[in-house]
């Protein structure tokens, strides 16, 4: 059994600049543009990335992350903290976002020539460059995961036991960011309820 809990979460939907955290929604933030969302982001410490590279997915998982700790009145992260992405999407977006800049752009001033984010782990290890985070950050796109997901997390807890763990859900237009503690939160056995 898992020695970790929920202490946050936070989800976004794409073409929204709103993030709702689930714990706490009263801390649930609107706006009516990303510089607007990014201005009321209070952690100082998290790094945004020049985001007008980055493809909805990824804005959508560094929004969350701020928001999850918010939800869970955590500032900072340990730097061993992990990172666990589930879906079904894989780099799709990522790729999609890197073809459109090409061809609009060229092969000169084009993004390819900087980094190519074709990786299913991109959204997820922007993050954790954001929040100085060096923990293991892996993707898996298991067809039943929950089982698979639950050995992993409790792998995660056995190997850092005082280690928070990230958990990153894409999914269509949105995506949650759920933030597992070992101090008391809800129980992990909640997460399929709160699954779409």
């Amino acid at each position: 059994m898992s020695t970790l809990f929920i202490a946050g979460y936070a989800f976004m939907k794409q073409g929204e600049c709103s993030v709702f955290t689930g714990l706490h929604p009263e801390r649930s933030i609107s706006a009516v543009s990303e510089k607007e969302l990014l201005e009321q982001m209070s952690l100082t410490n998290l790094h945004f990335p020049r985001l007008n590279r980055c493809g909805f997915r990824t804005k959508q998982v560094l929004f969350c992350g701020a928001e999850a700790l918010l939800d869970a009145d955590t500032g900072t992260l340990p730097p061993g903290t992990g990172i666990i992405t589930i879906g079904k999407e894989g780099s799709f977006q990522e790729n999609l976002l890197y073809w459109n800049d090409y061809c609009q752009f060229g092969k000169e001033s084009a993004r390819g020539h900087l980094f190519v984010g074709t990786l299913p782990t991109t959204p997820s290890s922007t993050l954790a460059i954001a929040l100085d985070i060096h923990g293991p950050v892996w993707y898996f796109d298991p067809h039943d995961f929950f089982p698979d997901l639950q050995r992993e997390i409790d792998a995660f807890a056995e190997e850092q036991p005082d280690t928070p763990l990230l958990l990153v859900f894409p999914d269509g237009e949105k995506t949650m960011l759920f933030l597992l503690s070992p101090e008391k939160g809800v129980p992990l056995t909640e997460l399929k309820g709160l699954l779409p």
